[in-house]
């Protein structure tokens, strides 16, 4: 008996069953593609996420700090106020009991004005002053052009801005300032060499500070910046006007 060897020739049901190499590369390239869409949509999702975070945090920390100052500077008056010439500096007073009578009256019925020092009535005044931050004994700037980026929103690169904070200082007539505590974030911001001058190009003057003496209405203004990453601008703005109590 003669054995009968049969070859199989493959059918192109056994040929569906793999796939070429071609069809690999093409598969791995789509897969690729689809990959790397879903890794840049889930950076700009956590771009804006953590962008909105920073925002959030900067306005909530202005916010207290406009609190702050407006609970104290309310019992103030036009009178006993000074206002730096570019409105980088309040100087203030408040109703304090100075002769001792247990009121803040004198006794022709004048309000008598100064601070509490350590808890005691004193003679002095309470300043609120925007202090330039320091990088190496220079003070430090924020350079459009250095970081690429349109700081204040009026469509230029070409700006450069004081940065630093707001704090608080106190003064008992007869003796040394001594600082207090810091009102704010450390990037606060001002036009360079033109502090309380435009900052956004809407040609008006943007001091923190400003008093309306007709009104007795003290304004307040902070802008902030803070730059995180690779030159990634995070600006905030914030103000509140405070009505004096006092006369």
């Amino acid at each position: 008996m003669t054995a009968t060897m049969r070859c199989k020739t493959p059918t192109s049901r056994s040929r569906a069953a793999g796939f070429s190499l071609l069809e690999v590369v093409i598969a791995m390239g789509i897969l690729s593609i689809v990959l790397l869409g879903a890794a840049l949509a889930l950076k700009s999702t956590n771009d804006i996420s953590t962008s909105g975070a920073i925002s959030s945090d900067m306005e909530l920390t202005n916010q207290n700090a406009l609190s702050a100052m407006s609970t104290e500077l309310r019992d103030s008056a036009v009178r006993v106020i000074t206002v730096a010439g570019d409105g980088s500096a309040i100087q203030f007073q408040v109703p304090v009991d100075l002769d001792g009578n247990g009121t803040v009256l004198d006794g022709s019925g004048n309000t008598e004005y100064g601070l509490i020092d350590k808890g005691v009535p004193s003679r002095g005044t309470i300043t609120y002053r925007f202090v330039q931050n320091e990088a190496g004994g220079t003070p430090e700037v924020l350079d459009e052009h250095v970081l690429n980026a349109d700081v204040n929103g009026n469509i230029d690169r070409t700006d450069r801005f004081s940065i630093g904070w707001v704090q608080r200082f106190t003064q008992v007539t007869g003796q040394a300032e001594t600082a207090g505590r810091i009102l704010t974030d450390r990037c606060v911001v001002l036009p360079e060499a033109a502090w309380g001058s435009d900052i956004d190009g809407d040609g008006l003057a943007d001091p923190i500070f400003a008093l309306d003496a007709a009104t007795g209405r003290v304004s307040i203004g902070l802008r902030t910046v803070r730059v995180t990453g690779r030159n990634n601008v995070h600006p905030s703005r914030c103000a509140t006007t405070v009505l004096l109590r006092n006369k």
